[in-house]
């Protein structure tokens, strides 16, 4: 998958996309539902908010792309902060999580940076 085609789902997509990854593996007497799917990453997103807003909202990288004005920037964006969030995510895709974050808006995790360009 290319960053612009994870850019380009749907934040229910995305959020599908780590529930299915948060359940892989697992027995189940019938496969999660989508709205199962998406409630448990919404739950997950929530218990990892306050490492994710640690790692991207202090990061000048992060600021200094939103200050930029560019078509790629959301690509170079979401390539810093999947770099930034790897290691917290593990074993959700971190492209995922920052698709998400992104299409949410960076200003609801950081909103110190509602002054950037997000």
């Amino acid at each position: 998958m290319t960053e612009t085609s994870i850019l380009g789902r749907s934040i229910n997509d995305l959020y599908r996309s780590i529930g299915h990854s948060l359940v892989e593996g697992r027995k189940f007497a019938s496969p999660p539902n989508d709205a199962t799917l998406i409630r448990r990453a919404k739950l997950w997103l929530s218990e990892h908010r306050n490492d994710l807003k640690m790692a991207i909202c202090q990061s000048a990288t992060v600021h200094a792309l939103l200050r930029r004005n560019s078509t790629e920037r959301e690509v170079v964006l979401l390539t810093a902060i999947a770099d930034l969030i790897t290691s917290l995510v593990a074993p959700i895709s971190p492209w995922t999580v920052a698709a998400l974050l992104i299409k949410e808006g960076l200003h609801r995790l950081c909103p110190e940076l509602s002054d950037s360009n997000d």
